[in-house]
């Protein structure tokens, strides 16, 4: 295995280990989900605001789940294939519409951008438990 293969390995693993952080997201979007409804139900326009905003951040997490998964499949995909990997795969994004082919980054930048897709899906997640949070807070005091 070389070492661009080692590290696209790597950062592929790192990416599935953030799955649980998406799944406690969504279960946060269920729980407020639920929440907005009891808070509808008894006319509490505070804690259906804070559970709304908790969903609203679901939107967030939907999209930084959908590129995790990309990124998963890519760094396997990379981590699997010869030296030319990259190269390919970039030239496979272009034909796909999804790249301008201007993209120079190597490997290792965008390995290190993982780090901070991670970093914004935590951050989502932090957002969510924070409007839950106040939501029942507001609910129940």
């Amino acid at each position: 295995m070389t070492p661009d293969q080692q590290l696209a390995a790597l950062t592929a693993a790192f990416l599935r280990s953030a799955r649980g952080l998406a799944g406690f997201g969504w279960l946060l979007c269920l729980l407020a989900g639920l929440a907005a409804l009891e808070a509808a139900m008894h006319g509490d326009s505070v804690a259906l605001l804070l559970h709304g905003l908790a969903l609203t951040a679901g939107f967030a997490l939907a999209w930084q789940s959908l590129r995790m998964r990309f990124d998963i499949a890519a760094f396997e995909l990379i981590a699997r294939d010869d030296g030319a990997a990259l190269a390919n795969f970039d030239l496979a994004l272009k034909r796909l519409g999804l790249r301008d082919g201007t993209d120079s980054r190597g490997l290792e930048q965008r390995a290190a951008a993982t780090r901070k897709m991670v970093s914004r899906l935590a951050l989502i997640v932090l957002l969510e438990f924070l409007f839950v949070a106040a939501g029942l807070f507001a609910r129940h005091a």
